[in-house]
């Protein structure tokens, strides 16, 4: 089977420890820790048969933040991450950016439009 890769975007109340947490729960396996005096920083975990790989960006210059998951398991441990953390979808961003009122609402929302956004074109 080939492999291949998902974005999941936390939802802003999602604390790097809560992440720290999920990883612990689903018993993946520590790869490396990110740097914490950068601004954008990444740990990386494997699951247990290292098949998968998971990538927590803590991206700081827009404030969000998101796992990169690759590998022969993507579905599998994608669906056990939002299952476990309030995670952003595409459709969630467009209605928080129709909706917002406040700027710092809308940024938020377009951050998470642009990292849950398809590949492929979407015409909303």
């Amino acid at each position: 089977m080939p492999s291949s890769a998902t974005r999941i975007v936390l939802r802003q109340h999602v604390t790097d420890d809560d992440v720290q947490g999920v990883a612990w729960d689903l018993d993946w396996n520590a790869i490396s820790v990110g740097d914490r005096k950068q601004a954008t920083w990444v740990d990386a975990w494997a699951t247990v048969d290292g098949a998968t790989s998971i990538h927590y960006v803590h991206d700081g210059p827009i404030g969000m933040r998101y796992f990169m998951v690759r590998g022969r398991d993507v579905v599998g441990v994608a669906q056990r991450i939002v299952d476990t953390c309030p995670t952003w979808t595409l459709a969630n961003a467009l209605d928080t950016a129709r909706l917002a009122t406040e700027r710092d609402d809308r940024l938020i929302a377009v951050y998470a439009m642009a990292l849950t956004a398809p590949d492929d074109p979407d015409p909303a």
